[in-house]
């Protein structure tokens, strides 16, 4: 049943597959809101205004207002003393504020860490490890040929580094990626991931760099108690018992 209500809704509502069909959605509605305002007022004399914004600052919608008979511009220029594009203006900044409980955080520190968390919680999520950190400078070792994963769809003009280090454009660049799913990690598949590390090894073997060996144990050599041993001994004394019994 919530499958069949779920397929409803997005049947009514529609999939928003671009950011420019969402903002031809927004504008499209809103001139259909703006022509019924229109045909109330001319059938029935019921003057009406409508106001539209977008939700968020990184939509792409612009915002949108609606009347019957221009009577949004003299109601708030009489009344308020605010013109129609004042009130636009800050209904914008009240909806993408909504969100957020509070004013409108679209500064670059803010960007930075979204970045950063969408970017360890996908990881980890993929790694299967809440514990994995992204190794920026050593990706190509130790995310894909040591963990097997790897990220899709990084813009070729954005270096791979950072997001403390990348600058406005870049940092939105990849917060858009992010968030719409462009940009997304993956685990590699089994024949990609074994080129890849036969790939790498002979890298290294042509440079000439060293073979990289697992760290050694710093108790080596020296004797671990297994589990269970006390207990096993514990049932052996008791079976030799029952047999000298």
């Amino acid at each position: 049943m919530a499958q069949v209500i779920a397929y409803r809704a997005m049947k009514k509502r529609g999939i928003r597959a671009t950011n420019k069909a969402a903002a031809m959605d927004a504008q499209q509605t809103a001139t259909k809101i703006g022509e019924l305002l229109l045909d109330l007022f001319e059938r029935m004399g019921v003057r009406g205004f409508a106001v539209m914004s977008r939700g968020h600052p990184d939509d792409a919608a612009l915002p949108h207002a609606v009347d019957s008979d221009r009577v949004m511009s003299s109601f708030f220029v009489q009344q308020y003393k605010l013109s129609s594009l004042d009130v636009l203006r800050t209904f914008e900044s009240h909806s993408c504020a909504m969100d957020d409980g509070g004013k409108e955080k679209n500064d670059i520190a803010t960007m930075r860490k979204q970045v950063i968390d969408w970017q360890r919680d996908a990881f980890r999520k993929v790694c299967k490890d809440k514990s994995a950190n992204i190794s920026y400078e050593h990706y190509d070792h130790k995310i894909r040929e040591l963990r097997g994963c790897e990220i899709v769809g990084w813009p070729e003009q954005v270096t791979w580094r950072r997001p403390s280090m990348m600058d406005v454009q870049d940092i939105r660049t990849i917060l858009n990626g992010l968030k719409n799913g462009a940009i997304f990690w993956r685990r590699m598949k089994t024949a990609d991931h074994t080129e890849f590390v036969e790939q790498q090894v002979e890298a290294r073997r042509l440079s000439g760099a060293p073979a990289r060996r697992r760290r050694v144990r710093s108790d080596k050599g020296v004797a671990r108690k297994g589990k269970g041993r006390g207990r096993e001994g514990e049932g052996e004394e008791g079976h030799r018992g029952e047999q000298r019994r």
